[in-house]
């Protein structure tokens, strides 16, 4: 039976993960959790106790970290208790929905940028058909998993970190077992048979590796001979001055480490498709506010209001560049 956790628990946890200090005192902690929480900050003395016992937090006197157990075990709480929950609630939104239905073209309970032309991009690219075999990295509830499958009549294995996602997508696609599975498992290590798949997606879900090049080493013994991957992916020049070299579909962060595992691609560039979605996202999400609000779902709303504004001050700034990544083991 799974643990449950407190709420106590969970803040600690999030704190620890997004403090950003590779060490930190209890007070510099708890006055994160105060600017974080407010008046929603729990009592965290418990929780905080039962972290130093357990060894997943390091004490040399002072100043307080994580040890290795206890990365893996915030990460494990953050991505269940904060992303996996949201996901799940957002699939239920009846305003999430319809948000989705206005910005993407049909209501797959998106949070990155293909929409259902690039969706059906990377079906074209990757010949997706029903003798195909795929693998969905970071498939959140599985609806573009099913949607993929349904259209292609690929089977596809499904993989995400977040528990609660994973039951919902499985509970939902219960009588698709034949052409769908989904598996909880971690982009970074990834411990599946080799030479299992004809195809790999990733739906802009790659940011999320800690070691890129590592991440798609990892992936590239799990193709079979002739295999490839399909995958979405921006990248961004956040600083002043930056060099917006890398910005070049064979410079940026994805190109280089699929570079370094052998895989050569092609990038299809959909730079200026991603300016437009962005425009047309925060001039629905702004619209669509009063439903999420009514819903008890402003969070949502809100969530997506700063991170749209955020992307589309680089975009309109021609600091961001998007790139569907066609990659095939060199010789295929």
């Amino acid at each position: 039976m799974r643990q449950e956790i407190s709420k106590a628990e969970v803040q600690l946890c999030l704190s620890v993960k997004n403090i950003r200090k590779p060490s930190f005192t209890r007070d510099e902690l708890l006055g994160f959790g105060q600017m974080a929480f407010k008046d929603e900050l729990e009592d965290w003395s418990a929780a905080f106790d039962s972290f130093c016992q357990r060894n997943l937090l390091h004490s040399d006197g002072e100043h307080f970290s994580l040890t290795p157990e206890g990365e893996k075990y915030a990460e494990q709480i953050v991505t269940r208790e904060l992303f996996g929950k949201m996901f799940v609630r957002a699939e239920r939104s009846q305003a999430f929905g319809r948000f989705c239905e206005r910005v993407y073209g049909r209501n797959l309970t998106q949070f990155g940028t293909a929409d259902m032309e690039q969706l059906e991009m990377l079906i074209a690219v990757l010949g997706l058909n029903e003798h195909s075999c795929a693998l969905d990295v970071g498939c959140g509830v599985g609806a573009t998993t099913e949607y993929i499958s349904d259209r292609a009549g690929a089977k596809i294995t499904g993989i995400d970190l977040a528990e609660p996602c994973v039951e919902r997508a499985r509970e939902r696609t219960r009588d698709k077992a034949d052409r769908l599975i989904f598996l909880i498992a971690n982009i970074n290590e990834i411990d599946l048979p080799a030479e299992s798949f004809d195809a790999i997606i990733s739906v802009d879900t790659l940011y999320f590796a800690k070691d890129l090049p590592r991440t798609i080493g990892q992936l590239k013994t799990l193709l079979k001979q002739n295999g490839q991957m399909g995958l979405f992916f921006s990248e961004v020049v956040t600083e002043i001055g930056g060099s917006r070299e890398r910005l070049a579909p064979d410079q940026t962060k994805l190109a280089s480490a699929l570079s370094a595992n052998g895989l050569s691609f092609t990038a299809h560039d959909l730079t200026a498709s991603n300016l437009e979605f962005w425009r047309r996202s925060q001039s629905i999400i702004a619209e669509m506010k009063p439903e999420f609000e009514a819903e008890g779902n402003k969070d949502l709303c809100e969530g997506r209001i700063l991170e749209g504004d955020s992307v589309l001050a680089l975009a309109k700034a021609g600091r961001m560049s998007r790139y569907l990544y066609h990659a095939r083991v060199s010789g295929s």
